[in-house]
């Protein structure tokens, strides 16, 4: 079969926590592999131009290994040749790598990071299913929601504080999904038939025009549970949310407080306390805080919340629906040039 990796192998380095004791240092064992993409795996996401001109290429990633084993926060170091699409395929195969997660005292734990080497070679690169676009960053119409993600945790998982897994789907031009396919799962594979259960849930927001191009294409989805027994499985929170709507610069400045310029105050902050919808969209925002106090910077951060919205699922494969955020907006009315001397 076309579309073998020649080479894998990721270089491992983390660093060690601060010992708890004086008495002695804690035990350390970094991360190994367990599951590497799949001859088909690779196939499925060779780049089509390369394909066609009939060449190979490489990329090098950039991961961090979550607690479960399974990859995050990937980025392509560098990929050789530019531009055919080898970067992009990689962060692809990215969801297909699995590890014994780093261990503390023989706890696991998150934050390692690996670099991983890829080479796409095979027969004369003749990949005949790498085809189909990739969608990268997808931006949801509609996703599972915590109470979604708390009646998913398998009966299976009993105690264990989470679970990951990467489910590969292709795109209807609904912005549905179909033939979703497992790729990392761990630590066990209850988390798989969870994530299974809820890919209905999902739409991608797409026009007519992104319809038709990403017809068939493939997305990852990644899914990180939350035990719901527990504080951290109950609690509504929102990290790291990407942003799809933002106030460009010129309105933050258009909505500079009145009261504040009038006083000669060049800078402030507003903290906007705001309701997440299920669309991303930030709802039933009051003031938090405003500094300096009583000069509208509170007010504007809420006029300005009220037009952002965050994408529906976020990057790490979580919910954001029904979470409260804290949103700090930092203002800053720059000075007027001096007026130059005439001649």
């Amino acid at each position: 079969m076309a579309g073998l990796l020649a080479a894998f192998a990721g270089s491992v380095s983390a660093q060690t926590p601060p010992a708890q004791s004086t008495k002695r240092e804690p035990v350390v064992t970094k991360p190994e592999w367990i599951r590497k993409p799949s001859g088909e795996d690779v196939t499925a996401v060779w780049p089509a131009g390369a394909a066609k001109a009939g060449i190979g290429g490489k990329a090098v990633l950039s991961c961090t290994v979550t607690a479960t084993g399974t990859m995050s926060d990937c980025t392509v170091v560098s990929e050789t040749p530019e531009g055919y699409g080898f970067g992009v395929s990689a962060l692809m195969l990215s969801g297909s790598f699995q590890m014994k997660p780093q261990t503390v005292d023989g706890a696991p734990v998150a934050g390692a990071t690996v670099r991983i080497p890829l080479n796409f070679m095979g027969d004369g690169y003749k990949v005949s299913g790498a085809t189909v676009p990739a969608l990268l960053e997808p931006i949801w119409a509609k996703a599972p929601s915590f109470a979604d993600m708390a009646a998913a945790w398998p009966s299976s998982a009993g105690d264990l504080p989470e679970g990951s897994v990467t489910l590969r789907c292709k795109v209807m031009s609904t912005g549905y999904l179909k033939d979703c396919r497992r790729l990392a799962q761990g630590p066990q594979p209850g988390f798989g038939d969870a994530a299974m259960g809820l890919v209905n849930r999902f739409q991608l927001l797409l026009t007519p025009e992104s319809a038709a191009q990403v017809k068939n294409g493939l997305v990852n989805v990644r899914f990180h549970f939350l035990n719901p027994a527990t504080p951290a499985g109950q609690a509504r929170k929102v990290a790291d949310p990407r942003w799809i709507v933002q106030i460009k610069q010129d309105r933050v400045l258009a909505l500079y407080p009145d009261i504040a310029a009038d006083a000669g105050v060049k800078s402030g902050q507003g903290v906007a306390d705001c309701l997440v919808a299920a669309d991303g969209k930030l709802t039933d925002c009051k003031v938090a805080r405003e500094k300096p106090a009583d000069l509208g910077f509170g007010k504007a951060a809420v006029a300005i919340a009220g037009v952002m919205q965050m994408n529906p699922w976020t990057d790490a494969g979580r919910p954001v629906d029904g979470a409260r955020i804290r949103l700090p907006i930092n203002f800053n009315q720059a000075d007027e040039p001096a007026a130059k001397a005439q001649p």
